[in-house]
C-alpha cells in the first residue's frame, strides 16, 4: 500500500512540475493568477515611498533677528556678528546652502570691521540677523518590495 501511495505521489507531483509554465509577459509577470494547472504573479508587499534621510552636512539660515541693537557698542555689535559666524559656520559639514551663507555672513563682519570706528555705537540693525543650523536631508524613494506568488492546479501555493 505504501509504495503505491508513493510513486502516485511522486507522479502527481512530477505532473504539477511539468505543468508549470512561467509567464512571459513583457515585464515578465501578469498581475493576477491565471486558470490552469499552474500560475505565477507579482505580489506587491510593500508599495514604493519617499523617505527623508539626513546627511552628514548641515543647513545654515539666516533669521529676522538681529544680533545687534540700536546704540550697541559697535565693536560689541561686531562680536556678536563673529560669534553667531563661529557658532554656525565653524567645525562642522556645511551643504552648499550653508557655505554661501558662511560666506556672505563673514564678508559682512569684514565690511563692518572696515567701517566701524572706534567708541561709535549702532545706528541701524541692516539686513542680517542671528544664524540657525539644521540638519541636512534628502528625500529618497524607495523601491516596492515585491514577491513572485505561484499557485498549482488551484490549490497549493498562494491561490486566492
Amino acid at each position: 500500500m505504501w509504495p503505491w501511495l508513493l510513486l502516485t505521489s511522486v507522479l502527481a507531483f512530477g505532473v504539477m512540475v511539468a505543468a508549470y509554465q512561467p509567464s512571459s509577459s513583457s515585464e515578465g509577470l501578469p498581475d493576477k493568477p491565471s486558470f490552469g494547472l499552474a500560475s505565477e504573479w507579482a505580489v506587491v508587499d510593500e508599495a514604493s515611498h519617499q523617505v527623508t534621510v539626513e546627511t552628514d552636512e548641515y543647513d545654515v539660515f539666516m533669521t529676522e533677528i538681529s544680533p545687534c541693537c540700536i546704540g550697541q557698542d559697535w565693536g560689541a555689535c561686531i562680536s556678536s556678528y563673529i560669534a553667531e559666524f563661529k557658532y554656525a559656520c565653524t567645525e562642522r559639514n556645511l551643504s552648499l546652502t550653508g557655505l554661501n551663507i558662511c560666506r556672505n555672513y563673514e564678508d559682512t563682519i569684514v565690511e563692518m570691521q572696515s567701517r566701524g570706528e572706534s567708541g561709535s555705537t549702532v545706528s541701524s540693525l541692516g539686513g542680517n540677523g542671528t544664524l540657525a543650523v539644521s540638519p541636512h536631508t534628502l528625500s529618497q524613494t524607495l523601491p516596492a518590495v515585491t514577491h513572485v506568488a505561484v499557485c498549482y492546479l488551484g490549490l497549493f501555493g498562494e491561490c486566492s
